[in-house]
């Protein structure tokens, strides 16, 4: 870095060595949220002992809560910061380098480098890159290997903008079947990144209410995701049955087995998140125009579906050793429940 750029890099890493609270739907009970600086919060209850996790900032917020029971044993959690060996907030004064690790020899594997530039206010921030580097615009693939993402205030616009044009179709087969339906507001998360596909989920508000009847009905949410591995869900859209191939008009539905977390970290490296799910990959898959659709899992209670995940990203479709990823939906709990504001019903699963 050069000697006007002030760069701090403490992390904080939360260790759960006891966390015993009483398990409830979307932690309604008793809980502990965990905000971070950008207002992101996560909420904990039920047995979490054991559990690790590197917050991106310095600064989180810790609040417990508790209803009239308040029965269970509690939690001690060891808090400390980290040294994270790259990235951080950098103060910039006049200019500066950022460089990434080892620069100029290899940047090493598994990395993840959050760098947050802070100008002196009233300056602007201009970025210039030495010697070559591909810059791909936002209607290039997604990069999934080793990249760089810049991001800035006000980058959702475009997508907003795109938002006025949205209608649904409900229990038709056919794309060609029944009328569209207006989209009153599309709710995404505040805090999606387009580039790498993080918080890749939305809530739509439609304009008039949906009858339910043999072909369209609600689906549950899941209050985990956890012992998935091992088992089939199930994936239904009308996208394309291979990469580069034709639109679909009619539906089609396949088995995916779920993936291990790690398994999948292995093959994608540092994109893959808390927040997502993985599942097939080497057969069956889902592909271009998918994306959207539900990841869904049979729950022992008779006439029940859950929605396990969101189709998200992956690459290709079908190919071998590269899973389907896809949208965890119970770590989107607290973002559904504060656009909905509807009152909750639970299905237990059988064990």
């Amino acid at each position: 870095m050069g000697n006007e750029v002030l760069q701090e890099m403490a992390r904080i890493q939360v260790t759960f060595e006891v966390f015993l609270m009483e398990r409830s739907a979307f932690c309604h009970k008793d809980g502990l949220d965990i905000v971070d600086r950008t207002g992101e919060v996560r909420a904990y209850c039920g047995p979490q002992s054991g559990r690790n996790f590197l917050m991106g900032d310095s600064v989180i917020l810790m609040r417990m809560y508790t209803d009239a029971d308040g029965r269970d044993r509690g939690f001690r959690i060891r808090v400390r910061l980290y040294q994270s060996p790259c990235g951080g907030l950098l103060r910039v004064f006049r200019s500066g380098y950022i460089t990434s690790p080892d620069f100029p020899y290899s940047y090493g594997a598994h990395r993840l480098c959050v760098w947050r530039i802070q100008a002196m206010y009233g300056m602007r921030i201009k970025l210039s890159f030495d010697g070559y580097f591909d810059i791909r615009s936002d209607d290039h693939d997604t990069c999934f290997m080793d990249y760089l993402e810049i991001s800035r205030s006000g980058n959702f616009q475009k997508d907003s903008q795109r938002q006025k044009s949205l209608s649904v179709k409900t229990g038709v087969h056919r794309l060609t079947d029944g009328p569209h339906q207006a989209v009153h507001r599309c709710h995404m998360h505040p805090h999606y990144r387009k580039r790498n596909l993080v918080n890749d989920i939305a809530l739509l508000e439609l304009t008039v209410s949906v009858n339910y009847n043999e072909f369209q009905r609600p689906i549950c949410l899941p209050l985990d995701a956890k012992d998935m591995v091992g088992k089939d869900g199930v994936i239904a859209g009308w996208g394309r049955e291979s990469y580069g191939g034709r639109d679909r008009q009619t539906p089609k539905e396949a088995n995916v087995p779920f993936v291990a977390q790690s398994e999948c970290t292995t093959k994608y490296g540092a994109i893959i998140l808390e927040s997502n799910i993985c599942a097939g990959g080497d057969v069956e898959d889902a592909c271009q125009g998918d994306s959207g659709g539900p990841l869904m899992s049979p729950v022992h209670v008779p006439n029940r579906v859950v929605q396990m995940g969101i189709v998200s990203t992956g690459i290709g479709c079908g190919r071998k050793g590269h899973p389907g990823i896809y949208t965890r939906v119970t770590s989107y709990h607290d973002f559904v429940y504060n656009l909905t504001r509807q009152q909750w019903c639970t299905v237990q699963t059988r064990r």
